[in-house]
């Protein structure tokens, strides 16, 4: 379980840095979904598991949006930086 807890962490920071957050909110509800679906197939100790997967798919699409926020903002000053001259 662990590993697949940080297999989905690793999908969620890529995922989260390469999609914008309306794909991020679709990818949510079929995991929630899945998470229903589990739920009532297995029990409740399976469902706690999925939930655990799910926050970590959740945080990793934020530290993703985070990333890409900080690189797209020191790429945007270095390239703001290289534009001015000296008289």
């Amino acid at each position: 379980m662990l590993y697949a807890l940080i297999l989905h962490l690793i999908a969620g920071l890529l995922t989260g840095s390469l999609f914008k957050v309306k794909t991020l909110l679709l990818l949510l509800i079929c995991v929630a979904a899945e998470l229903i679906g589990a739920a009532y197939l297995h029990s409740s100790y399976f469902a706690i598991g999925v939930l655990a997967i799910i926050v970590a798919i959740q945080v990793g699409y934020a530290g993703g949006l985070v990333a890409r926020l900080t690189v797209g903002r020191s790429l945007d000053r270095t390239a703001k930086a290289g534009t001015h001259r000296a008289p």
